[in-house]
């Protein structure tokens, strides 16, 4: 799981890159807004092991992004910690 993170850490990307695409363990990404680093790595390389959750691209609610190509959007923010907390843990 990645909260906030940008994926521009040289040091810590390539371990997280890793062991999510060489050894297929999942990865969940929560952040405001998808960058344009996240969609090479994740978007555009057609990752089937990832789950980004940002802001909706309408500046409210959010957008959950999976399987590279599938996005749903909803009213909640819940790339906001407290929300995204209530949806997974309650």
């Amino acid at each position: 799981m990645c909260i906030g993170y940008g994926f521009n850490d040289e040091h810590i990307q390539p371990i997280i890159l890793e062991e999510n695409q060489l050894n297929k363990k999942p990865i969940v990404i929560v952040t405001k807004s998808i960058t344009e680093k996240m969609k090479k790595l994740f978007i555009d390389n057609d990752s089937d092991n990832c789950l980004l959750i940002a802001e909706g691209d309408s500046s409210k609610g959010s957008k959950i992004v999976y399987f590279s190509t599938k996005v749903v959007e909803f009213d909640e923010s819940f790339w906001h910690l407290d929300k995204f907390y209530k949806l997974w843990f309650e």
